[in-house]
Parts: C-alpha cells; structure tokens; sequence
C-alpha cells in the first residue's frame, strides 16, 4: 500500500511497475541478485536487510519534496523522517524519507469501554516499551488520531480526554 501510493504520488504508472509483496529477506536476496531494481522497506531503521544489501552495493535513495508535501496533506498518517547519518555502512550522509506510523487496531463491535481502556494503556505503557523497541521511541500521543482508518469510538474518547483533536 505504501509503495503503491509513493509511485502513483511520483507519476510512476503502476501499470509499468511489477510489484511482489515479499519478505524482507526475499527482497534483499532479489535485489543483490538483479532480480529486483528496487524495494520499498517499512521498518524501524537499523534493519539488518538494508545493512546487507548496502554491503552488496545497493543504496539509499531520499525521498522527500513537493511530492511529498502533497502526498502528506491527503494521508495524514505518513511523516517526515530520516535515517541518521551512519545508521547503515558507507551512508556518510542523513537520508530524507517518509514513515508510517504504528496503528493499533481493533474490530468493529469490540466494546468501546475496553477500547478506551485499551488507548490509556498503551499510552501509559509507552514509555517502558520504547526502552525494549526502537521504533517506538518515535510514536507521539499528539500524532495519534491521524490514522488512515476510521477511529474506534473507544479512542477518540481517550483522545478527547487528552485534549487531543
């Protein structure tokens, strides 16, 4: 989903471009045997796959602009981001991309009390997790009702509470 709104916001024709859902394994092993000319990884960074296909000569491409500016405004889930100078080798430079946050989801009839609870939880937890995992370090109470999905009832009540809008 990802890749596939990257390419239509930069005028690729999808028409024009095979893509294979594959793991990251997979695709790292295609693309260092010319199989593939490019990949799209949606990761917290350092990802040992990037690491080894940098090795093998692939490299990291800043994707960043106008495009993106545009492409932002219509899906609000999607932020700025960039990999810090030295996160992978031979990347002497920070590199400009874009990320999607983390969502958590629920089913549709899942009781809206538990829901609530659900969000004050995570948040309260948040803190602890992002010790243990990396990419949580980067997910922001403030960011959280910008979703690509419609919001549980459960959620935006927590928010509300938070004087989040």
């Amino acid at each position: 989903v990802t890749s596939s709104m990257l390419l239509q916001a930069f005028d690729v024709p999808l028409e024009q471009v095979e893509q294979r859902a594959l793991s990251f394994a997979c695709a790292t092993d295609a693309l260092i045997r010319g199989d593939l000319e490019g990949l799209f990884v949606v990761s917290a960074d350092p990802t040992e796959t990037v690491a080894r296909a940098i090795r093998a000569g692939a490299r990291l491409l800043d994707v960043t602009g106008p495009t993106i500016t545009r492409l932002r405004a219509d899906y609000p889930f999607l932020r700025t981001a960039v990999i810090p100078a030295r996160t992978y080798p031979g990347q002497p430079r920070p590199v400009e991309t874009v990320a999607v946050d983390v969502l958590l989801l629920s089913r549709v009839g899942f009781p809206e009390q538990f829901v609530h609870r659900l969000t004050w939880a995570l948040f309260q937890v948040l803190p602890s997790l992002a010790q243990q995992f990396d990419y949580l370090k980067l997910m922001e109470l403030s960011r959280a009702p910008a979703t690509p999905v419609p919001l549980h009832a459960g959620a935006p009540w927590y928010y509300r509470q938070e004087e989040l809008q």
